[in-house]
């Protein structure tokens, strides 16, 4: 549905359950007059601005009004993806380094080092499906 924009604020916020931060967007759109419309900070939606008409998607939960991610919001980006990928890679060399030390140390006590296997992936599993 297309929502023109009459107000839009976004709010940073610590989420009580988590402790994580989180970016709170109110907004108010012509198609629902004064009533406040509410939903998380997205990169989809961080260049929203008072006077655009922009895709959203409206759900009414009781009294408030809740603004539903666009389809694909959220998704990785392929920068994102890259990253990921190089942190993967990163952390699998790192556990290597750290079985190959506890089996040198295990050997010089003279107790045998637990087998841990790590398990890469085939080929076809390389793709993350984000």
């Amino acid at each position: 549905m297309k929502l023109t924009l009459t107000s839009v604020e976004r709010v940073q916020q610590t989420s009580k359950k988590t402790g994580k931060p989180y970016t709170s967007l109110r907004i108010k759109a012509q198609e629902y007059g004064d009533k406040l419309i509410s939903g998380f900070g997205r990169k989809d939606n961080d260049s929203w601005a008072v006077g655009q008409v922009v895709e959203g998607t409206v759900e009414e939960k009781g009294q408030y009004l809740n603004l539903i991610p666009s389809q694909g919001a959220g998704k990785a980006d392929p920068a994102d993806m890259t990253f990921i990928k190089e942190t993967l890679n990163e952390i699998a060399f790192k556990v290597g380094i750290i079985n190959n030390r506890t089996e040198k140390i295990a050997e010089k006590v003279g107790v045998t080092a637990p087998k841990t296997k790590v398990e890469y992936p085939t080929e076809e599993e390389k793709e993350i499906p984000f």
